[in-house]
């Protein structure tokens, strides 16, 4: 299936889910940098959210995407540094309003340690002075929390690159 129909599914499902989404518009904003490959067969997810209702409907919908395996989850600061650096993921998926802290402090604390994987950035505040703030930290994109079927096309785009 391509992405737009892995777009679909997920979106669907959404939905059903009682998530508030919008029709899917093709964007290509957050794709620029998704041509990496990938060491493993599949692609390695953590994802740092706060929100249990939030976490609990894109980690449902995630492991639908067919070569992705969700390594690690984290709800804090602390506890994302801590989960990204024992695991190592190639993608990071990263809420900007975290409880005891930010997405963007653990943004910067990742990649200067040396992080060599993707991060999208997350948020139900969308603005573009965010978004440059996010993309000058090596973030992939920021994305809206309230159009998840967007973050999940970029996640599923990505998770169909070949691995090396």
């Amino acid at each position: 299936m391509n992405q737009t129909g892995w777009a679909r599914v997920i979106t669907c499902y959404f939905f059903r889910q009682n998530f508030q989404t919008r029709p899917i518009s093709p964007s290509t904003a957050g794709t620029a940098q998704l041509g990496c490959m990938r060491p493993s067969s599949k692609l390695r997810v953590v994802m740092v959210e706060d929100s249990y209702v939030f976490a609990r409907r894109m980690r449902e919908a995630l492991e639908e995407i067919p070569h992705l395996e969700i390594v690690g989850a984290a709800e804090t600061p602390s506890e994302a540094i801590r989960t990204i650096g024992a695991q190592q993921p190639d993608l990071v998926l990263l809420d900007i309003n975290l409880t005891g802290g930010s997405g963007m402090d653990v943004l910067r604390a990742i990649k200067n340690r040396g992080f060599p994987g993707v991060v999208f950035m997350m948020t139900s505040e969308p603005s573009e002075p965010v978004r440059t703030a996010c993309l000058q930290l090596k973030a992939a994109e920021l994305f809206d929390k309230a159009e998840p079927e967007e973050l999940l096309a970029a996640v599923a785009e990505l998770a169909s690159k070949p691995a090396l």
